[in-house]
């Protein structure tokens, strides 16, 4: 597949042509850098040329020194102290200095993914966010900064992206990704820290285009979708080429992804996918316990129901997303069953994601160990009769509600027909569900729809996700 001359140009190679001491994009003026790491910063200079770096923290502090390889990069890790700043660092050749000013050290997250991911504070046409306007209005805050990266496709992993670092402004937040900052607004308010977030998404992207192509070459051709070169944003390796492998030196905290929409038509591949890309992304990052967190498809029709020959696809699909979470340590999923919009695949209900983000890391990274993260958490299931009993964790102190229905619930025996089904939550945090249509019940099912609500919530009200019983093949 081949991409416009422009986009191919991005991904060459230009060490033939270095004469300078040059940076990327990311590190710049105004930039923010890991706190208590060895933050990695990196350039290009003449091929065999020492590269002195200096920095403003520490009295005491030496310039570190690295030699510029044949290709004409070099790279130092920086020793971070906590969060502050303004600082400067410096960096200099025998023949040329380069000082990158007001630079803040805090908390440092990517933000990927396809359009519900990328959509702005602002909002698409005739597709709200809802409170944008006061986010806009009260959006200025020094310390809360972005890194908006241009799109771009490569066909190599290329050398460098295009972006700048912004404050918080209401212009730039009106343009940045609402859940990208929602979740930093909630970082900034309950950590007094900066935070830096780097936004790398693009509508309507495959999870295939932000896989390596080493890693794809492990799946079989049917796990993967078909390229088409009328939509070079889908080709396989894409967008990991032009805007993921080009910063895997800059330390990160943690990345958070919402994608999942465009691997709709073939979702059980999925479930290999996303830990493929989780682990490689860790590898590229160079942080094997890289925190990662993403965001499940939201339940909708118009999206789901084009797909008549299988009218549960989304389900499917939910289902592969939460079995990751559940085997993959350092992983955990945010739940949208409860904020799906029929006729949208942008649910409105921004703030809530990106607060559910914030949940995961605020408990697991952070030290808020006293709050709720995940919602229920389907465990197993027993058979006592006509009655199942479903069994949880991830609850703190149970369900929302107990003794009273809840809806979406189904219910099965051996001739796999499923029933409407009666479902209680009881005090000892289990659900009992039962039909008069079933005697011998085999399986349940939980919001196993395109489109469904929720009803089953824990008590800080965090939603459990959709799930089945059965392995039963589709």
């Amino acid at each position: 597949m081949r991409f416009s001359l422009l986009a191919l140009a991005l991904s060459l190679h230009c060490s033939d042509v270095l004469a300078e001491l040059r940076l990327p994009a990311l590190v710049s003026d105004g930039m923010v850098l890991q706190q208590e790491s060895d933050a990695r910063i990196w350039g290009w200079a003449n091929a065999g040329e020492t590269v002195e770096v200096s920095v403003s923290w520490g009295e005491s502090t030496a310039p570190l020194s690295a030699t510029a390889n044949n290709n004409g990069r070099w790279s130092v890790a920086l020793g971070t102290p906590a969060a502050g700043g303004p600082h400067t660092v410096t960096v200099s050749t025998a023949a040329e200095s380069i000082s990158v000013s007001n630079i803040l050290i805090g908390e440092v997250w990517l933000c990927s993914g396809q359009s519900n991911m990328a959509m702005p504070v602002e909002g698409f046409k005739s597709q709200p966010v809802e409170g944008s306007q006061e986010a806009i209005i009260n959006g200025r805050d020094d310390s809360l900064r972005f890194f908006p990266m241009k799109v771009q496709l490569a066909e190599e992993p290329a050398e460098d992206v295009t972006g700048a670092w912004q404050s918080a402004t209401p212009e730039s937040v009106s343009r940045f990704s609402a859940v990208g900052y929602f979740f930093g607004e909630k970082l900034r308010g309950t950590l007094d820290v900066p935070i830096g977030l780097i936004l790398a998404a693009r509508s309507s992207s495959a999870i295939e285009s932000w896989l390596p192509r080493a890693a794809l070459k492990t799946f079989s051709s049917e796990d993967l979708i078909e390229q088409d070169p009328d939509i070079p944003h889908r080709a396989h390796s894409s967008l990991y080429n032009g805007m993921i492998a080009p910063i895997g030196q800059y330390t990160l905290r943690g990345a958070l992804w919402y994608q999942g929409e465009g691997n709709r038509h073939h979702p059980l591949p999925y479930a290999k996918l996303l830990p493929s890309l989780i682990e490689n992304w860790r590898q590229t990052f160079e942080s094997p316990e890289l925190p990662f967190y993403f965001a499940q498809i939201a339940p909708n029709v118009e999206r789901f129901n084009e797909l008549t020959e299988q009218q549960d696809r989304a389900a499917y699909l939910r289902e592969t997303q939460f079995q990751t979470a559940k085997n993959l340590p350092h992983t955990g999923m945010v739940v949208t069953l409860d904020l799906g919009s029929p006729h949208t695949i942008h649910p409105p209900q921004k703030r809530k994601v990106a607060d559910r983000f914030a949940y995961f890391a605020l408990r697991e990274l952070y030290g808020y160990t006293s709050i709720g993260a995940s919602g229920p958490v389907f465990e197993s299931v027993s058979f006592e009769g006509s009655t199942a009993i479903l069994h949880f964790t991830g609850m703190a102190k149970g369900f929302l509600n107990y003794e009273v229905p809840l809806d979406y619930f189904t219910i099965a025996g051996d001739d796999r027909i499923f029933h409407p089904a009666t479902a209680i939550a009881k005090r000892d945090g289990t659900v009992h569900v039962s039909s008069d249509h079933v005697q011998a019940p085999k399986s349940v099912r939980y919001a196993w729809k395109n489109w469904t609500g929720a009803s089953l919530f824990d008590s800080a009200g965090l939603p459990a996700s959709s799930f089945r019983t059965d392995e039963w093949s589709w």
